[in-house]
């Protein structure tokens, strides 16, 4: 039996709405879509028996939080 823990960052879900702030339409275009996390989930599973997966860590490239979470992330890069 094999397991893999799944680490996604934001992800832009209807979740994000109870947010005290919830983010703005331009902050949601650059997260993840459950897609993104699913089709790493896929990968994982998909493998043959011989390869395991023990961590997914799926982060949207624009939006990296890497350490403390509780300050305000780097500007958006203009598009």
């Amino acid at each position: 039996m094999r397991f893999t823990t799944v680490l996604p960052g934001v992800v832009d879900t209807p979740l994000l709405e109870n947010r005290p702030e919830p983010p703005s339409p331009e902050m949601r275009a650059h997260m993840l879509q459950p897609e993104d996390v699913a089709a790493a989930c896929l990968f994982a599973v998909t493998l043959p028996p011989r390869a395991s997966v023990p961590e997914i860590t799926i982060l949207p490239t624009a939006l990296q939080a890497v350490g403390k979470t509780n300050v305000a992330s780097p500007p958006l890069p203009a598009d």
